[in-house]
């Protein structure tokens, strides 16, 4: 919100959430330019993600499980961000150790610290006015998660093991 705050000229769409999170937000919001959708079935964010100029990812310095029991931040998986970069799109993420194994600042994202909304406002209004690196930061990101990130890549990567006998084991596992 405040990153909605800041740039009056921009619209802000919001995507996803429970009924019960987007009235909480909704209520909160004192933007005009800030539209929220909740929840849509999976199928249909294709044709979202084909009108975003610049999507976020701001994952919180600490994640919780439901009811927050545990804390799940240093095992956190960024399906999101997969989804983001299988479609181009340009992204600004938190500078999170758990995604630095697929995010890298200015190769496929910009990545700034998830409590510094500043810095985030920094990178928006970067994005927003510099086409050129708007553009190379989608495309490398769609071109790493179709090299890299693909089930068919993982599942290569399991399998090229099984070809190396181990040492020690003398027959067969059954």
């Amino acid at each position: 919100m405040e990153l909605a705050d800041r740039f009056p000229g921009l619209d802000f769409h919001l995507v996803g959430g429970t009924d019960e999170d987007r009235a909480r937000w909704e209520q909160a919001c004192r933007s005009p330019h800030v539209y929220f959708h909740g929840h849509r079935p999976p199928s249909t964010l294709p044709d979202y993600y084909a009108l975003f100029d610049v999507v976020l990812a701001p994952y919180e310095q600490k994640v919780y499980t439901w009811g927050r029991l545990d804390e799940t931040g240093r095992w956190a998986s960024p399906m999101k961000v997969f989804e983001y970069m299988s479609h181009g799109c340009p992204m600004i993420a938190s500078d999170l150790p758990v995604l630095h194994e697929v995010l890298q600042d200015r190769v496929n994202c910009l990545l700034r610290p998830p409590e510094d909304p500043a810095a985030w406002a920094e990178a928006l209004d970067e994005l927003i006015t510099d086409d050129v690196l708007r553009r190379e930061l989608g495309a490398e990101a769609r071109r790493q998660v179709l090299e890299l990130y693909t089930w068919r890549r993982r599942a290569d990567v399991v399998l090229a093991g099984l070809d190396r006998p181990e040492s020690g084991r003398t027959r067969p596992l059954s």
